[in-house]
């Protein structure tokens, strides 16, 4: 396998002492490769989330047969459970791990967040109101992160774009007894209201707009990890709300084409055909047409028509998603446009983070048909477009052969 890697850029001169190290990690051998190296090949229909849990072994949500899988890559072993529902329109998806090797799983649509232990018999059951936000994680201590967005939106002003719009982000902290604390606030992804025909009818939606403003977040132990795509840092706040440590980013400064534009509107109505999510969602607007107007609609092609009408900024932010790995790494994707042919991400080492410096801004490249789900030391879990699983060795840092350390209080 020939290593995929990238220059060193060396910091020098008094004008660039400020600014982080760039050390190159190198991605070489494959060490697990779903489509060969199992005895039952791991047939996926649609990835409802992926993890590594241990040295050995890594869960997946297969939304499809919304089973839990959980594959000991060394044996080459399947241990697999079907998630227990009370509907087809369950939207079951992989939350989080917990220190113990214990795997969650939230229901969305059925406000239900599930514990399974090692032979993945379930351990314990919360609820939550599936209006009231989105799980975002459990801490240690079994509280759960979750981001909600009340209803009153934000214009955001700009000539001749008053259908867009931003909503508030709340960050809370749930207890075991339901009652939240909320630890933080920021503005939810950028918006815009448009519509459509739908047989005899015009449909009102709303969709996100293409290279809009994001705002990206994950647990890391017990703290949060947060950044608006406007912002220049990635913050990570603790449960009372205090900053711990900042690691600075570039903000908006990517220029794209209408070229990227297009492209970008064909890969997010892909991603419709290809998802149940689409199915189900078509699903519960017909039966809430039915009920509004006494009769059925074809809504079929909607939501990709809504796509078509969403404005689009030609300066984009420099990031686009954000992940916390199995060692409290913190990985961030760099804008990938259609005629680039690998995904640069950079990655931070918690215990080299002050609250207003990044030491060190290790940067990983991956091919194009490769999307990362989670790492692990030296291992790094990523998904083929063949809705394939593998895992690649991670080389070229020292600390990446040792647990993250220091957590600044995480």
């Amino acid at each position: 396998m020939i290593p995929i890697a990238v220059a060193i850029t060396v910091v020098a001169g008094l004008q660039e002492a400020s600014r982080p190290q760039e050390i190159a990690l190198t991605l070489d051998e494959v060490i697990f490769d779903s489509e060969t190296d199992l005895d039952a090949s791991l047939s996926i229909g649609w990835l409802d989330g992926a993890l590594l849990v241990d040295s050995g072994r890594f869960a997946i949500v297969d939304g499809s047969t919304r089973e839990i899988v959980v594959v000991d890559f060394v044996q080459g072993a399947i241990t697999a459970n079907t998630i227990t529902t009370t509907s087809e329109l369950s939207s079951s998806r992989l939350l989080d791990r917990l220190p113990t090797g214990h795997i969650v799983v939230a229901d969305q649509n059925h406000g239900t967040i599930s514990v399974y232990g090692p032979a993945l018999s379930v351990l314990s059951t919360s609820t939550f109101d599936p209006m009231s936000g989105r799980p975002i994680g459990m801490f240690p201590d079994g509280q759960v992160l979750f981001r909600s967005e009340p209803a009153a939106s934000v214009p955001v002003p700009a000539s001749g774009r008053e259908q867009r719009y931003r909503r508030r982000a709340v960050y809370e902290v749930q207890s075991s007894d339901g009652v939240r604390i909320e630890v933080t606030r920021a503005m939810s992804d950028e918006m815009a209201r448009v519509s459509a025909s739908a047989g005899d009818r015009t449909l009102a939606g709303a969709v996100a707009v293409i290279f809009g403003q994001r705002t990206l977040d994950a647990r890391l132990g017990n703290c949060l990890v947060l950044s608006q795509t406007e912002w220049s840092e990635i913050k990570v706040i603790d449960r009372n709300g205090q900053l711990v440590a900042s690691i600075p980013v570039a903000a908006n400064e990517t220029e794209v084409s209408q070229a990227d534009v297009d492209a970008r509107r064909q890969y997010r109505i892909k991603r419709l055909s290809d998802s149940r999510t689409r199915r189900d969602n078509i699903s519960r607007l017909l039966v809430l047409a039915s009920r509004r107007f006494g009769r059925e609609y074809t809504f079929d092609g909607v939501e990709s028509k809504w796509i078509m009408e969403a404005p689009a900024n030609l300066i984009a932010p420099s990031i686009d998603k954000l992940i916390v790995d199995r060692d409290h790494r913190v990985w961030a994707r760099l804008l990938s446009l259609s005629n680039d042919h690998e995904e640069s991400w950079r990655l931070w080492n918690l215990s080299t983070l002050t609250t207003d410096d990044s030491r060190i801004a290790n940067v990983v490249k991956l091919p194009k048909d490769e999307f990362l789900l989670d790492a692990r030391r030296d291992q790094v879990l990523v998904r083929t477009e063949s809705n394939g699983l593998r895992i690649r060795r991670l080389a070229g840092s020292t600390f990446l052969s040792s647990h993250a350390g220091d957590k600044r209080g995480c």
